[in-house]
């Protein structure tokens, strides 16, 4: 990178601070909102939405480490001290999360794909729930306090206004190798399993065709009281972390592979792009599996009407209008009954 790149940069650290500021506070309000929408509908609670909560959970943390990593940078860039205690913790909580989300991901393909496969019920495999946990949690740990020692401030080519490896320009090989350990390498492999098994769920379906059964998920899983058809759609978990995460990896890739060969425009606009995909992953999945679920929207349209009509009652509304809006989402069944009838 040129020096007027370089400074160019500089110059945006505040405004790069402060898209990863918004992205992140609204990842986490949508993360909040995804784990409260699991915590208030009961039905939820089983195997493949427990693991998407674990998911977010890994994000939230992720995106707020990026929140303390971004406001450590704006204070820098205002003229103030930079905290190097700062940073490494930051680094450390958020290559944890990282970690984290990237095995909470390969779960839910791998969960998801056994359920679809097998005639088991695998969420009642309590030992299964031990080794995910050991996967989702003990093993991001481990690997990031072996890496402890090499965290810190990064190079600008590598990472957004925060923390994670400590760099040179170019990166020399161990510094290399210790971006792999602690996440590149983990990113791939969850890219390639999860993408894997999607296609293998695929060819299933086709193969289903093509023989004239035609592929149903409720068919296929339809003696199993921890799953919805709504749930097809976590067979593209991947699809979300390869959209957000690609301008990063994109920048990695060509800083230890062609250093000096991305132009200082390419290189900004990637950076853009990395602050506000890296971040954003809680807020995402939120909307996908949330915001695009029917029958929960279903669920908070009858609970939205039901707070309508008690603030109309309270304010001394005509029965005759609360009878109205009641009567219009009568033959909507909420998500728990949907659920029941599924199961009987």
């Amino acid at each position: 990178m040129t020096e007027e790149g370089r400074l160019n940069i500089m110059g945006d650290t505040c405004a790069l601070s402060a898209l990863t500021l918004v992205s992140s506070s609204a990842s986490v309000l949508g993360g909040i909102c995804l784990l409260v929408t699991h915590y208030k509908i009961k039905a939820l609670h089983y195997g493949l939405r427990n693991i998407l909560c674990f998911l977010t959970i890994s994000d939230i943390l992720t995106s707020s480490g990026y929140i303390v990593g971004a406001t450590n940078s704006m204070i820098e860039s205002s003229g103030g001290k930079y905290s190097d205690v700062v940073c490494k913790a930051q680094s450390f909580l958020t290559t944890f999360s990282n970690l984290a989300s990237f095995s909470w991901t390969s779960m839910i393909a791998v969960h998801l794909y056994l359920l679809v496969v097998t005639p088991m019920d695998w969420d009642k495999k309590k030992s299964l729930k031990v080794v995910y946990h050991i996967i989702g949690w003990l093993i991001p740990a481990y690997i990031t306090v072996l890496m402890l020692n090499n965290l810190g401030r990064s190079d600008d080519k590598t990472t957004g206004p925060w923390c994670w490896i400590r760099t040179s320009s170019p990166p020399q090989t161990m510094q290399i190798v210790a971006m792999l350990i602690s996440g590149k390498l983990w990113e791939i492999l969850t890219y390639t399993l999860s993408f894997v098994l999607f296609v293998q769920l695929k060819m299933k379906t086709y193969t289903e065709k093509k023989n004239d059964r035609p592929y149903r998920w409720h068919e296929m899983v339809a003696n199993l009281s921890s799953f919805r058809p709504e749930d097809a759609r976590l067979c593209y978990i991947w699809l979300p972390l390869y959209l957000l995460r690609v301008w990063g990896t994109v920048r990695f890739f060509v800083a230890i592979s062609y250093p000096g060969h991305l132009s200082d425009s390419h290189n900004l606009l990637l950076l853009y792009l990395q602050c506000v995909g890296d971040s954003s992953h809680a807020l995402v999945n939120f909307i996908f599996f949330c915001v695009f679920d029917k029958e929960i929207r279903i669920t908070y349209g009858k609970a939205c009407m039901r707070w309508v009509c008690a603030r109309k009652a309270d304010a001394g509304e005509s029965l005759e209008v609360q009878l109205t809006v009641s009567v219009r989402y009568q033959s909507i069944e909420p998500l728990s009954n949907l659920m029941q009838s599924k199961n009987t």
